[in-house]
């Protein structure tokens, strides 16, 4: 019964999310032929706004469990929210991360971990490859734009203005079974990942 009404309470706040981000950042998204249908994977996107998360769960039909920094994570005005779209919490997140993709769940990754101060994107860090490289899951990169002048670092609150969300091809790494993957190997598909959203950008 519990889940039932978690059910009813998520399908019932992401309708209203979806109504409000259209109306107000007219959100819309390019490239959704791109999204597989019947399988798990690993979304990996530019980060500048607040926004970004919200805006690309509305392309979604399936729940994003995104990796969610502490600060964010521990607030706890959000702890519902965070129950609802079942959220990781950075701090071990790899590992509760590669559980939730052997779950046939999305995981939601930003590589820059914290938001872009200008919008443009920054160098990103190893954790999506590593998910990657251990599950053998598929990558799917996207590219947001708008999201940091509708509401970007230093803004106490947000504008109207349009966001779109480009979706790029899906990719996948081939899988590596030994525990520990070499740094050159890490640093090469970090990079390429980096520049497959930059590429949607």
């Amino acid at each position: 019964m519990k889940k039932i009404l978690v059910n009813i309470i998520y399908v019932a706040l992401k309708a209203l999310t979806r109504f409000l981000m259209f109306l107000f950042f007219r959100v819309h998204a390019q490239g959704k032929e791109n999204i597989p249908k019947d399988e798990s994977f690993i979304i990996v996107a530019n980060h500048s706004s607040y926004l970004d998360p919200v805006a690309v769960h509305m392309v979604f039909r399936k729940n994003i469990s995104w990796i969610t920094k502490k600060e964010i994570y521990d607030i706890k005005a959000l702890k519902f929210i965070h129950y609802l779209c079942r959220t990781i919490r950075v701090n071990g997140a790899i590992d509760a991360a590669i559980d939730a993709i052997n779950e046939g769940r999305i995981v939601g990754v930003f590589p820059e971990g914290g938001r872009s101060k200008d919008g443009s994107l920054r160098d990103g860090d190893v954790g999506a490859a590593i998910m990657a490289l251990k599950t053998g899951m598929s990558i799917l990169p996207i590219g947001i734009k708008g999201a940091y002048q509708a509401f970007g670092t230093g803004m106490k609150f947000p504008k109207p203005h349009p966001i779109t969300i480009n979706i790029g091809k899906i990719f996948s790494f081939e899988k590596v079974g030994k525990e520990e993957i070499e740094d050159s190997v890490l640093q090469d598909k970090k990079q390429y990942i980096m520049q497959r959203i930059e590429e949607l950008l």
